[in-house]
C-alpha cells in the first residue's frame, strides 16, 4: 500500500502538500473523494495480494470453517464472520411513528403550565400559524 499505509493525511504529505495536520487531513479527505483517486486505490487493492477484499475473506473463512484440523472455536468464529459478511444475522423491522397529539390535546397539556386564558389564546394563535405554515407552506 506504500509508505502511507492507507492514511490519507500521510499520503497528502507524501504527495507534497504542505500545511498543518488539520490542512493535510482536509486535503487527504478531499483527495479520497475524487473519483480518479478512489479508482486508483481500488485498483491497487485488487492487485495487492496482501489486501483481502470481501470475496477473499469469505473464501478464507469458508476454508477455515471446513478444515477439520482447525479447532472448533476457530471454525465457529469463521462461520460467524462469514455469516455476518453475508448479512445473515440482519433482522429488519418496520417502525411506524405514532401520530402526535392533536391541537386540542396540546392545549390541554399546556393548560396547567399556562393557566392564564390570554396565554392559551396566544398558544392557540401559534398553533394555528404553525399548522398553516406546515400545511400551506405560507408564513
Amino acid at each position: 500500500m506504500g509508505e502511507s499505509c492507507g492514511n490519507a493525511t500521510k499520503a497528502a504529505k507524501a504527495a507534497g502538500y504542505r500545511g498543518s495536520p488539520d490542512t493535510l487531513r482536509t486535503v487527504g479527505a478531499e483527495n479520497l473523494a475524487k473519483p480518479n483517486v478512489r479508482q486508483a486505490i481500488e485498483q491497487r487493492q485488487e492487485n495487492d495480494p496482501l489486501v483481502l477484499n470481501r470475496e477473499k475473506l469469505q473464501v478464507l473463512w469458508s476454508n477455515i470453517a471446513n478444515d477439520e484440523t482447525v479447532s472448533m472455536t476457530h471454525r465457529l468464529k469463521a462461520t460467524e464472520l462469514l455469516a455476518r459478511s453475508k448479512a445473515m444475522f440482519t433482522e429488519r423491522q418496520i417502525v411506524e411513528k405514532a401520530p402526535g397529539p392533536t391541537d386540542d390535546e396540546k392545549r390541554e397539556m399546556m393548560r396547567p403550565l399556562l393557566g392564564d386564558p390570554e396565554a392559551l389564546d396566544s398558544l392557540d394563535r401559534i398553533l394555528k400559524k404553525l399548522n398553516g405554515d406546515f400545511r400551506s407552506g405560507t408564513n
